[in-house]
């Protein structure tokens, strides 16, 4: 070693002497290239760390030509390191070209099996700092303190660790466990902040955080043929009218937007929550302004989401005993029913029109605040009489919202959909696409919402049931085929007191009305009148099938089937003139009221047996002889005796 040190030193000075010394004949063993293990793909390695790897490699191929030319290892690495500097600009700046790390590289990249540098290898230089992740200690006690931190209840770490430390030194004590902060590394490491938002904070906050959106095309889509609707609500209080007192009532809107243009189409204030109803009047509000869309975007909302609105009823096999019928007012307007995923606000354009309207809360008096923290304590100031009276009426409160929705329609907007326009722009009836519209009478039974469950018509009336109350056919007669058969019943969003009756396959039949209450006893003339006339509707329905009847039959139904079948052609196409010829009246039914009557031109009645004279009989047999007294046989006195015994024995004891 002395002697090296020597000759490093002159060569510094430039007279350097080969040492005195030689190494002992050894013949090298053949190497096999070694391939370092990474702990993350090259590529995810930054440029700055690549590109000092390609120095390191260029300093090795550099000392290994001096090598070449005869130069020693120490002596090429000192040559290189003064003279290429400037090559390797990031080695040099941070002191790396010496001896030692050309070394410690050529290690580390390794040889083949010839003795030549494995330059294949070249990945094996970048530095691989870091720990690894593989977790030390008990797999048990991992399991336990990791089941605890990823829970919806938010415990914290330090907490989870000491009490499980505790547990396992009481039981366990053979039993290694990791340091605390080897636990935080691991989790700091290993979790990202998407996984620890799913595992402690549940899949909403993940859904509305994390999850991706898909990126629509805004040139796919026309204004007024997509609609989107959702409710909130508002955060401000009104006062409303109940029993002569003011009550602070927060109001919800329903509003309805067109997707391109951002225009709102409809929006309603409502005191109560938005019901099904409400969404069908502003449905039916839009419409009516602005024609059908073809496709109406809404939320999970159950409201939304309504058997027979959005969602079809349809009637199966067992029902209906055929073919499937499915039928819902999105199906009867032929408008396409779309669903937003859940906690996706980015695929609904009304969540962006609620923002600004939250911001606009803030003007208003009675405002709460948008918190939940802050809601309790300023709706209590509020709901006091003395500051109720101050709130707005909800005709002020939509005053304001039309004031605010108009100004919404002027403001242009910096979207993808506008394009710098403002909605009322976006949304020129020259824009909007137009579908053809409906008659009032196709509008009115399209908006006829259908009962999840088909209905049986009674024959009395004919009518149906649908919940407590009974609906009698307006047109009995469209109801007539139909008794005891299924059908599909249907009401509007107005008038609860009547209903209408369609067929399973959606062939509209008849309306059925709630019948008027006769009092129990008709005392007036009104009341009279009213009986009277439920007992001529109830009569006319009889009248009218026994002149259908006779018009099909042309009155020979009266007769027996024999005697009908004894009459010729010309007789039957003439019609019946029968004659009654004697009938029982009873109140147990039709048959115990029978009734007799005669073809034309059918023989008379042969006349009674009284009235025709007797008919000869046999001759009368000869009286048989007596027989003679002596001829009687005496009964035995000893058998009539024995005979009366038995019969006492088994006479009944009375």
């Amino acid at each position: 070693m002395d002697k090296i040190k020597k000759y490093l030193l002159q060569a510094r000075k430039g007279a350097a002497k080969p040492p005195k010394f030689s190494p002992p004949a050894v013949a090298p063993a053949p190497a096999l290239p070694t391939v370092k293990s990474l702990r993350k793909a090259p590529l995810a390695f930054d440029a700055e760390e690549r590109a000092l790897r390609d120095e390191k490699l260029q300093f090795i191929q550099l000392c290994l030509a001096e090598k070449q030319r005869g130069k020693a290892w120490p002596d090429a690495a000192l040559l290189i390191a003064s003279r290429d500097a400037a090559l390797m600009p990031r080695l040099s700046g941070r002191g790396l070209l010496t001896y030692d790390n050309l070394r410690k590289w050529r290690e580390v990249l390794g040889k083949t099996a010839d003795g030549s540098p494995n330059w294949s290898n070249r990945d094996a230089l970048l530095r691989n700092y870091g720990r690894d992740t593989e977790r030390q200690g008990d797999p048990a006690f991992w399991t336990a303190v990791l089941a605890c931190y990823l829970n919806t209840q938010h415990p914290k770490l330090a907490k989870i660790y000491r009490k499980f430390a505790v547990k396992w030194r009481e039981r366990y004590p053979s039993r290694a466990i990791p340091s605390v902060a080897a636990v935080r590394y691991y989790i700091a490491r290993t979790f990202p902040r998407r996984l620890k938002a799913l595992a402690r904070d549940g899949e909403n906050a993940f859904q509305q955080r994390f999850r991706d959106y898909i990126e629509r095309d805004p040139e796919t889509i026309r204004p007024n043929e997509c609609w989107v609707a959702d409710s909130r609500t508002l955060d401000f209080m009104v006062r409303v009218d109940v029993g002569g007192k003011w009550v602070p009532v927060r109001p919800q809107v329903c509003t309805i937007l067109d997707v391109k243009s951002e225009y709102v189409v409809s929006c309603q204030l409502v005191v109560d929550s938005v019901t099904n109803a409400v969404i069908r009047n502003g449905l039916g509000d839009g419409i009516s302004k602005y024609g059908r869309p073809s496709v109406f975007l809404i939320d999970n909302g159950a409201d939304y989401c309504a058997a027979g609105f959005t969602t079809p009823v349809i009637f199966t096999p067992k029902v209906s005993g055929g073919e499937l019928h499915a039928h819902s007012i999105m199906k009867a307007l032929d408008i396409e029913v779309r669903t937003a995923l859940p906690y996706n606000a980015q695929t609904k354009v009304v969540e962006r029109f609620f923002r600004e309207m939250m911001e606009d809360d803030a003007f208003r008096r009675g405002y709460v605040g948008n918190t939940p923290a802050n809601r309790p304590a300023s709706a209590e100031v509020w709901s006091k009489p003395e500051n109720c009276n101050r709130l707005m009426s909800v005709q002020q409160a939509a005053e304001a919202i039309d004031d605010f929705i108009r100004a919404y329609h002027s403001k242009p907007s910096s979207g993808k959909y506008c394009k710098g326009l403002t909605p009322a722009q976006a949304f020129a009836p020259e824009l909007r696409l137009t579908r053809p519209n409906l008659s009032l009478q196709e509008y009115f039974m399209a908006f006829l919402k259908p009962l999840s469950r088909s209905r049986v018509v009674d024959p009395r009336g004919p009518s149906v049931v649908c919940g407590k109350f009974r609906y009698v056919a307006v047109d009995r007669h469209a109801l007539w085929p139909y008794d005891g058969k299924p059908v599909m019943v249907k009401f509007d969003n107005v008038n609860a007191n009547r209903c209408f009756v369609f067929s399973l396959d959606g062939k509209f039949l008849t309306e059925c009305r709630r019948p008027e209450y006769v009092p129990y006893f008709a005392r007036t003339d009104e009341e009279r009148g009213r009986l009277s006339a439920a007992l001529k509707r109830r009569e006319s329905e009889r009248q009218e099938l026994k002149a259908l009847i006779m018009s099909e039959t042309k009155g020979f139904h009266k007769l027996d089937p024999a005697t009908i079948y004894l009459l010729d052609a010309e007789t039957l196409e003439q019609g019946a003139r029968l004659q009654l010829i004697d009938r029982r009246t009873s109140v147990k039914g039709e048959t115990h009221n029978p009734a007799i009557y005669a073809a034309p031109g059918e023989a008379a009645p042969l006349p009674s047996p009284a009235a025709a004279a007797p008919l000869p009989g046999p001759a009368p047999r000869p009286a048989l002889p007596e027989p003679p007294p002596e001829a009687v046989r005496k009964a035995d006195p000893d058998r009539v005796r024995l005979l009366n015994q038995i019969l006492k024995q088994q006479s009944p004891i009375i």
